[in-house]
């Protein structure tokens, strides 16, 4: 029976009719408690009084929930209500491939990016060994925008409920035995022969019919139809496809790739789908250029493409011409622009990186306050953002330059530079890494915050501590690894202070044979080799080269400054450049702004110095009386230093270690706060006026940060991260056992949570949307929740003067009224509270503290204002410099 408009179905209610098919009817429907369009599919009758195919459903749907690929659509949940079962799945907006073909089929330039996308799917899912088993153009999906998503993924096989082998293939969708529920195993003319005749399937009956949907998508026929269905299957078995048909403009590599992926014998197919999204790429590159394709607005990208071209030209012509050797290649300066209203986003880790062949830039921009890793070949007109690099940093090239590696959250991945899902490398924990380095071997190199060195294989496996820093030599830090050729030894930056890591830092050779590591040089970051027989490293906004004897790993002559201008993060010792083994040079020019200072904003927007003293401030939280404020200033080491906010004085501080995310007592006597002294971060308490010594009140091997104290002081709310459910909600009873136990733990991040003055609620962010967002949940049972934000929002604070929650939201703090209590709360609409422009780094805790009236908040802004890094300096044959500038004696 189909569902009326507006019927509910739990928390969703229907609304209009999408479609209806074998495995059920399918609608538009709203999610009312987390606020979003879904598509719901609703299983038919026959289906739920099945128990034990319930059963076997539900373990497979598990299976495909787990799929997570910008070219799949998502399927949310398996549910019930009203004794109807129904699936919940991502709404994908614009038409079937099935509705696009029925205008005519698509020119060979139309089909190839659709097609690749269509790869890029199955290939991630293929890769978790997930089937679809019933791919065809009505399960393809083409948003406005291009982007192409796989519906109905690896539903055959679930609503099935049986193995291949042991079901007729007359029990297809368009052969469905009266009204019986039939295994649905595929769809007659897009079935491969083992699926016909009933046999066993693998990942080669999705690359079969993938092969049809490409032919019939270029050609504007199916390869194997009939008049009836017994036709159709008998001409899969016995004939061959008419590649004839295909149009003229057909590459060779597309007409090559159907016959592969149409042999009739599987082991004669295509044995990868990740094969056939190759094969596309190319064919891509073989075909013709479309007539009249509009130039780029932004024609200054062109200048690296020209300079290239010219560069070899130039050669030809001098060897046509010449009988003596080739000249060195000119060293060319050319500028890779930003996409626009975009900017160079750098932190306390590298944000861009060159491929050693010097072929492909990697750089990280943001635009609205959301970042995202872009990717830009040096014979292309543009760069293009690799989609699954969200909140991604750090990238680096694989010594072939075929991978991208960058760190995700807690996560270290790898991308394919043609495009695809990421894949996960090692979980690490650290939320920022200071600097990674690919040897030839296979092995990553990287380092975290404040320590030593780690190592993991590229295809993935544990992660092995390589180096720790020697506390007793005064070492704090080991930074940025640079593995030299050969793979026998790694270069890397040994931090020795507290204050700014270019004076208080060298870099040192580690050796990889024994482990013993030395200092090579005093007073740089970020080393990099050069084969030219250099050794390249910043040093605060410059690069000094020295000449370096790559067999003894030494320095053998002095230092010269080779370039100035350079953007550079004093704090980290991080400088914005990366060198090319053929000597392409890619760096950031230009100053930012990292001086920081604390200001109170009211309501009206009048702004008033908190904090006079300008320093490099990160979170900050402002005691109950409003007479003080602890915030952790963000040097080699992070310090919290606790104001006296009358006086603008530092009344004492938190050293030694790195100490982030004060958090006052609602009595204002004490203070928690997270602390690496144990080696991981983990909680600690002492008295707010630091009269006595801090003390430890966890112990995990797994970091954690403080997030906020119950008004009765009875709890502590933290989070922390593990590698299997990322970041989650913790409490901690302040009594004499003091154990931890979880609040809210899912797959999902769960962040900053904050308790509400009467105890009732509390407030957290979380990303189980894609994005982050608020949410409240009864506390201390977490068992009820709802949805405060509707456009995204981080760090949550309670206003208990005004009874509203406070959260930020870009460059606005937003402001919700929340009255009453459980099972009813009124929650009323966002509201604009406060306009700011923030200068903490994001993931830097609190970025807001509030004034006890309620009517100010206090925030970090940048002390001066910096402008913004639209573009990269890129310098072709820039080898030719560093021989003229810092010659090597024979």
């Amino acid at each position: 029976m189909s569902l009326a408009a507006g019927t509910r179905l739990g928390p969703y209610e229907i609304g209009s009719p999408i479609g209806v098919g074998g495995m059920g009817e399918v609608y538009r429907a709203r999610d009312t408690k987390l606020k979003r369009e879904v598509a719901i599919k609703v299983l038919p009758e026959a289906f739920a009084r099945d128990a034990e195919r319930r059963k076997r459903f539900e373990r497979e749907a598990q299976v495909v929930a787990s799929l997570n690929h910008p070219n799949i659509a998502t399927l949310y949940g398996f549910e019930e209500a009203d004794g109807r079962l129904f699936l919940v799945m991502e709404l994908v907006e614009g038409e079937t491939l099935e509705e696009r073909l029925a205008r005519g089929r698509l020119h060979v330039d139309e089909a190839l990016p659709i097609f690749e996308q269509i790869a890029e799917g199955l290939a991630s899912a293929h890769a978790k060994g997930i089937i679809h088993r019933d791919l065809k153009p009505a399960n393809i999906k083409i948003r406005s925008d291009g982007t192409v998503k796989i519906l109905d993924f690896g539903l055959a096989k679930a609503l099935a409920g049986e193995t291949a082998d042991s079901v007729e293939a007359s029990q297809s969708p368009t052969l469905t035995k009266g009204t019986a529920l039939g295994a649905i195993l595929g769809t007659a003319p897009y079935m491969s022969p083992e699926q016909a005749r009933g046999k066993a399937v693998d990942k080669r009956t999705d690359i079969w019919a993938f092969g049809c949907c490409l032919y019939e998508t270029l050609s504007g026929q199916r390869p194997f139809s009939g008049d009836t269905v017994s036709d159709t299957i008998a001409r899969i078995l016995q004939t061959e496809p008419e590649l004839d048909a295909l149009p003229a403009e057909t590459p060779v590599a597309l007409r090559r790739l159907l016959r592969r992926c149409l042999a009739k014998d599987p082991t004669r197919r295509v044995h990868d789908i990740a094969d056939a999204r190759i094969e596309i790429h190319e064919a891509g590159a073989e075909a013709p250029e479309s007539v009249g394709a509009p130039p780029t607005a932004r024609t200054t990208s062109l200048v690296v493409t020209a300079v290239a071209a010219a560069l070899l030209s130039g050669a030809v012509v001098w060897w046509l011409t010449h009988s003596e050797p080739l000249p060195p290649a000119p060293v060319t300066h050319a500028v890779i622009p930003y996409p626009p209203e975009t900017e160079l986003r750098t932190t306390f880790t590298p944000s861009l990186a060159i491929s050693p062949d010097g072929r492909r830039v990697a750089y990280r921009v943001t635009k609205d306050g959301q970042t995202l890793i872009y990717l830009r070949s040096l014979d292309e007109r543009e760069g293009r953002p690799l989609a699954g690099t969200e909140r991604g940093r750090m990238p680096f090239f694989s010594p072939d330059g075929q991978w991208l590696a960058f760190q995700g959250d807690t996560e270290l991945m790898k991308i394919s530079v043609t495009g695809g899902a990421p894949f996960l490398i090692a979980e690490i924990g650290n939320p920022e890494l200071r600097g990674a380095s690919w040897s030839s071997d296979g092995t990553i190199f990287f380092s975290g915050q404040s320590a030593g060195l780690s190592r993991v294989s590229g295809e993935g496996g544990l992660v092995e501590k390589v180096t720790v820093p020697e506390r007793e030599r005064g070492e704090k830090s080991h930074r940025y690894p640079h593995v030299l050729p050969g793979g026998k030894a790694v270069l890397f930056t040994l931090g020795t202070g507290d204050i700014d890591l270019f004076d208080d830092a060298s870099i040192a050779v580690l050796s990889l044979a024994t482990g013993d590591y030395r200092v090579v040089l005093e007073g740089g970051t970020n080393p990099h080799y050069s084969r030219t027989g250099h050794l390249v490293y910043g040093r605060r906004d410059e690069l000094v080269a020295v000449p370096f004897d790559l067999e003894s790993a030494s320095v053998t002559g002095g230092s010269v400054t080779v370039l100035s201008g350079v953007t550079s993060v004093p704090i980290a010792g991080n400088v914005e450049f990366d060198l090319a083994s053929d000597g392409t040079l890619v760096y950031a020019y230009g100053e930012l702004s990292r001086s920081r200072r604390i200001v109170w904003i009211d309501r009206a927007g009048h702004k008033e110095a908190a904090i006079r003293d300008v320093d490099d401030f990160a979170s900050l939280d402002v005691s109950p009386d409003g007479r003080r404020l602890a915030t952790f200033v963000g040097r080699a080491n992070n310090n919290i230093w606790v104001y006296e906010l009358e006086r603008g004085t530092v009344m004492h501080r938190i050293e030694l270690f790195d100490n982030h995310f004060p958090s006052f007592s609602p009595r204002g006597d004490r203070m928690a706060f997270s602390s690496n002294r144990s080696g991981v971060f983990a909680l600690y308490w002492q008295a707010a006026d630091g009269s006595a010594p801090a003390e430890r009140l966890t112990t995990s091997v797994y970091n954690q940060d403080v997030s906020s104290w119950s008004p009765d002081e009875k709890w502590l709310a933290f989070q922390e991260s593990r590698p299997d459910t990322g970041w989650d909600i913790w409490l901690l009873p302040l009594d004499e056992e003091r154990v931890p136990r979880p609040f809210l733990q899912t797959e999902f991040d769960e962040r900053w949570a904050q308790i509400s003055p009467d105890g009732q609620f509390l407030a957290y962010q979380s990303n189980e949307t894609g994005r982050d967002e608020i949410y409240v949940r009864s506390f201390p049972d977490p068992s009820r929740w709802l949805q405060v934000s509707t456009t995204g929002g981080t760090h949550p604070r309670w206003n208990p003067i005004r009874g509203e929650l406070l959260y930020l939201s870009g460059n606005e703090v937003l402001a919700v009224s929340l009255k009453g209590g459980w099972p009813n709360p009124e929650i009323g609409a966002p509201r604009v509270a406060f306009r700011v422009e923030f200068a903490a780094a994001e993931d830097s805790g609190f970025g807001f503290g509030l004034a006890p009236d309620g009517e100010r908040i206090a925030i970090i802004e940048n002390a001066e204002p910096s402008e913004p890094i639209t573009d990269l300096q890129l310098v072709l044959n820039w080898s030719e410099e560093l021989k003229r500038l810092v010659p090597i004696s024979n």
